[in-house]
This record gives C-alpha cells, sequence and structure tokens, in this order.
C-alpha cells in the first residue's frame, strides 16, 4: 500500500468529522478543542486543526493525524487503522504486490474457515461442552470469544480445509498443520493436523481477526506426555510478543476504567470478562515483551497496553514462573513511566478462573483488584513470607527490591518505596537511599539524568522555535543568521536541527500557534524562544571551544574566544531579563 492512499483517505475523512465521533469538539478560535481522550484531565487542552488535519494535547503531548487517532483511541496497529479509515472513506486499497496481498488474504482466510470449522465441531461434541460448562462458561461467552473443539484426529481439518480450496503451503503456514516426511493417511497428503482433541481458544489481532490459537488438551485425552496447552507457532500473523489474547475485546475497557488486568490463562480471561472485568487480557504464558515497538514498528506487549492505559494490575499464577514474569514486567514498565500494581497472594495457589467460578467469586475478585499494593510493598510481603531468617530478607532486599527502585522515574518514587521498604524491614529509609545510590553508581544506573534532563530542556527550546519557523513568526534572515553562526563551528548542524523537526512540521506550528494566540503578549513570547535558541546556540560553541582549549591550552586566540562568548551569554541572560 502506497502513500497515495494515506492522501486520499485525508483528502476523504476531514480529522474534526473523525474526531468528533468520539469527541465532543467546541470552536476555540480557529481551532476545535475537547477534553483528552488519553489523560484524565478537568480542562479541555486537546486542540483539533482543520485546517492542517492534525491534533495536539497540551496536558500530555499525544499528537498526530486520524491514522495515529485511530491507532490510539481503537487501540489498532498501523494496518488496522488504515483498513477502518479506508472502508469509511470507501476507498479500495489496492496491495503493492499483488501476490504478496492475496497470500495475507488466504492465511486470514484460511484460519477463519479453521474457526468456524472448531466451533461447529464444539457444538456437536457434548464432552467438550460438558467441559467448558464445568469449568464455569456460558453459551454467551463461549460465542463471543468463539471457542472451539479440534476432534482427536489427525486429518479432519486438513481435509476440510483441502476441499475448501486452501493450499497445504497456506495451511501449514497458518501454524494450522505440520508438514510430515512420510505420508499420512495412504498417500492423501503430506500434512497432518498440530491440534487434536483439544478446546480452541482464537487468538485475535487488535481488529478481531484470528490469527492463531491456544489449545487446552481435553482433560480425558492427556496422556501426560504432550503440554496441557499447545500455541501457535510464530507465523507471518501471529507473534507471540505483540498479542495479547481478549485484547480486541478489552481494549475499550481498559481505556474506559484506565487500568488493564494482565493474567496468564485464557480461562482467567474469558471468565473475567463474562463477570465483568472486561479490561482483562493474557499474554502467552509468561511470554512478554517490554519494548514499546519491534524492529518493524509494530507495538508490542506494553506498547499496546500503554497506548490505552499506563496503569496495569499484574494478576499472574502464583508460582516461580510468575513471580519471576511479574518482576521481569516491572523492570521493563517502570522505565517507560507506566504503573505497576500486584495482587496479594492468592489463597491455595488458586488463579483468577478459580476466584471468580467459586462461591461470591465476583464480590471477592472484586475486593482483591481493590486491594492491591504498591509493587514494593507486595515484593516485600513475599520475601517476609518466604524468608523467616533476617540476613536473608535483607540478601532478598538487596537482591530483588535495590535494582527496581533503582530504575523508577523519579526521585519521589524512590523515596516513597525506600520508606515502604522501612516499614516491612526496620531498615532507616536514608540507609536505604544510601544503598540506592551505591547500587545506581556499581551498576551505571541513570548516571546521565542530570544531563538528559538538561537535553530535552534543550530540545524542548528548538522544538518551539522552529514550530515558530514552520509556522512564518520567526523571518528567514534570523534562521540564516543561526545557520551560519552555527556552521562556524559545527558543520551542517542546524541543517540537522532544522531536518529532525520538519517530519513534525504541521504538528509543532499548530502547536505555536495556539500558544501565541493564549499569550497576552505574542511578540514577547516569540523574542524569549529567540533568545533561549541563541543562548542554546552560544552553549554548544562554547562547550566546542573549552574542549579545543583542553588539547591547546596556551592558545590566546581560543581563550579570547571563550571570554567573548561568556561575556555574550551574559547579555543574551541580561536581555531575557529585560523583556
Amino acid at each position: 500500500m502506497n502513500g497515495s492512499h494515506v492522501e486520499e483517505i485525508k483528502s476523504r475523512l476531514p480529522i474534526d468529522e473523525i474526531i468528533g465521533g468520539y469527541l465532543t469538539l467546541e470552536q476555540a478560535g480557529k481551532y476545535l478543542r475537547a477534553k483528552c481522550p488519553f489523560h484524565n484531565e478537568k480542562s479541555a487542552s486537546f486542540y483539533v486543526s482543520q485546517d492542517r488535519g492534525t491534533y495536539y494535547c497540551f496536558g500530555c503531548g499525544e499528537k498526530g493525524d486520524i491514522f495515529s487517532f485511530i491507532e490510539r483511541y481503537e487501540g489498532l496497529d498501523f494496518k488496522g487503522a488504515l483498513q477502518m479509515l479506508a472502508t469509511r472513506a470507501g476507498v479500495v486499497l489496492k496491495p503493492i504486490s499483488i501476490e504478496s496481498q492475496t497470500r495475507i488474504d488466504q492465511l486470514y482466510a484460511c484460519l477463519s474457515s479453521a474457526t468456524e470449522f472448531f466451533v461447529n465441531n464444539l457444538n456437536k461434541n457434548l464432552k467438550a461442552k460438558k467441559y467448558l460448562e464445568e469449568r464455569g462458561l456460558n453459551e454467551d461467552t463461549i460465542k463471543k470469544f468463539k471457542i472451539g473443539y479440534s476432534n482427536d484426529d489427525w486429518s479432519q481439518l486438513s481435509d476440510y480445509l483441502l476441499q475448501n480450496n486452501f493450499k497445504e503451503e497456506i495451511i501449514t503456514a497458518c501454524g494450522l498443520a505440520i508438514k510430515s516426511e512420510k505420508n499420512i493417511s495412504e498417500g492423501k497428503q503430506n500434512i497432518y493436523d498440530r491440534f487434536r482433541g483439544r478446546i480452541m481458544f482464537p487468538v485475535e489481532d487488535s481488529s478481531g481477526r484470528t490469527i492463531g490459537y491456544s489449545a487446552r488438551v481435553l482433560p480425558e485425552l492427556d496422556d501426560g506426555k504432550s503440554g496441557k496447552y499447545i500455541n501457535s507457532p510464530e507465523t507471518e500473523l501471529y507473534h507471540k510478543s505483540s498479542v495479547f489474547y481478549g485484547f480486541s475485546k478489552a481494549k475499550s475497557y481498559i481505556r474506559k476504567y484506565d487500568f488493564s488486568i494482565l493474567v496468564e490463562g485464557q480461562f482467567d480471561v474469558v471468565l473475567s470478562h463474562q463477570f465483568g472485568f472486561q479490561n482483562t487480557v493474557a499474554v502467552s504464558g509468561t511470554a512478554f515483551s517490554g519494548d514499546l515497538e519491534n524492529q518493524a514498528g509494530t507495538p508490542t506487549h506494553l506498547g499496546l497496553l500503554s497506548r490505552l492505559s499506563k496503569n496495569i494490575i499484574l494478576a499472574l499464577d502464583n508460582d516461580d514462573a510468575g513471580e519471576k514474569a511479574q518482576i521481569r514486567i516491572i523492570h521493563e514498565a517502570f522505565p517507560l513511566g507506566i504503573s505497576i500494581k500486584l495482587l496479594k497472594s492468592l489463597e491455595n495457589n488458586k488463579d483468577p478462573a478459580d476466584v471468580l467460578s467459586g462461591n461470591d467469586g465476583v464480590s471477592i475478585w472484586k475486593d482483591i483488584l481493590k486491594q492491591s499494593l504498591h509493587p514494593i510493598e507486595a515484593l516485600s510481603k513475599n520475601i517476609i513470607n518466604k524468608n523467616k531468617e533476617r540476613s536473608s530478607q535483607i540478601e532478598q532486599v538487596k537482591k530483588i527490591i535495590l535494582p527496581i527502585i533503582s530504575i523508577m522515574p523519579s526521585s519521589l518514587d524512590m523515596h516513597e518505596s525506600a520508606r515502604i521498604v522501612e516499614k516491612y524491614f526496620s531498615l532507616p529509609a536514608d540507609l536505604v537511599m544510601q544503598d540506592l545510590k551505591n547500587y545506581i553508581v556499581k551498576n551505571n544506573i541513570n548516571k546521565n539524568l542530570v544531563e538528559n534532563n538538561e537535553y530535552n530542556k534543550e530540545d524542548n527550546i528548538k522544538e518551539k522555535f522552529w514550530g515558530l519557523y514552520f509556522a512564518s513568526r520567526i523571518p528567514e534572515t534570523v534562521a540564516n543568521n543561526y545557520r551560519d553562526l552555527f556552521n562556524e563551528f559545527f558543520e551542517n548542524k542546524i541543517i540537522k536541527d532544522e531536518k529532525q523537526f520538519e517530519g513534525e512540521k504541521d504538528i509543532l506550528s499548530m502547536k505555536m500557534d495556539i500558544e501565541l494566540n493564549k499569550s497576552s503578549n505574542p511578540d514577547i513570547f516569540v523574542n524569549d524562544i529567540i533568545l533561549q535558541y541563541e543562548e542554546n546556540i552560544f552553549r554548544d560553541i562554547l562547550k566546542k571551544v573549552k574542549e579545543e582549549i583542553l588539547l591547546d591550552p596556551d592558545n590566546i586566540e581560543l581563550i579570547t574566544k571563550s571570554r567573548d562568548i561568556q561575556k555574550t551569554l551574559e547579555e543574551l541572560k541580561q536581555k531575557r531579563r529585560n523583556i
């Protein structure tokens, strides 16, 4: 699919029409305004530009066009958003490679046919249906999640799909069958069914299309040789690092309630949804990806959840694997500003499905979720329960808790966590903080925190400067003067700065327009940004000159230049004070 499709869709679908279908927009000067759907706020700070086809939130920094809005709001990837908007615009998407796109279509169609086949099997198999009923599932839930059954047969599904004109290569590429080195069933075909005698849980992408399966063996057929659960292998459609079970059905509720519940099992998910906890999703076992995106730019686990809410309650299995997964997820989530809570240990190693299907299960589960704990508090309790010797407890604090506190995004979070450690282990909080500092230094963590904050501040000024420039509020001559000034010391650096922000020209222009409209004195606002940008340039030049002086400390010309630049910086600061 090429860029012409994107532009055609944009031309047919005004941004105010798309966003106005989700939010109540009101006029604010030449822009439209609403309360941001991506973070909680009392006053509207989400602005929409009809002219540019962009939006920007001054509260949380979310920005983009109709595609990024639909991706974020609907929890879709770009392909899903493209398909959704193309359908609405009446645009027929034409693939770049007909062969390639036809193949992908065939994979989806094959999986859809298989899901329908499994559903029909379940309706005919009383033992499988009885098992689901015993686990507490009702008919509506079974139908909603398209749960099915694969008969205990080596070729039944493959025969069915072949009869419906799907090729062996497509069936195996979907992960539904396995290619055999020798023919099965008297040479009829060279493949055999992967899933046999199992309850079939279709795994869907964010758009609700089947991309794979998680399959639970029917207890009476469990010979103990194959796993209780088996999942689809990695395929062109199914990537376990970027999919949750139940996500397509949970995404709107995650946004609505502003938190997600992360569990392990399929039964945990379907029963949670059945009993009203629809913001629940599951990973494939304990496999969890902490990167926001993979190399192809596809959102992975944390990326999918954080688009909808930055609050997660972990309700993983209460075993060693589950505990290790919890700690790994915390390590991956905290640096990204994602809030994690842990459950108190469930009695008798029960999982969410056990709780929900028991007596008064809904009320009990609701209380358990309400009583979820700060990770440091939950981990502290767990350490005390498992280690009776104080020396062992302190060792576990160093091994498990200090590394987590060290990656927290703010000093406030760190100090709060130190106080929790003090409460449970009678260790003075200042001693915990000192050990934490030693750990950070020893492991080279957050070494550049101050520098990064300074960089972000400078980068923000650059962004504002070029936003004003793109909005034609800074004359070309001013920008040219800075180009000349900067290039004397850093070849092409200011050009690189300009190119860095050029891709967001419309967003930055819009942002600066709105800030100027809010400003009581736009001229002062513009001049202040120009002076700050100039200060940044001279600071960079001064740094460069000082580096040269270190190499040639007797160079009078460099020393004089350094003093002149410092004098210029003082003059610029004075100018800013006088504005």
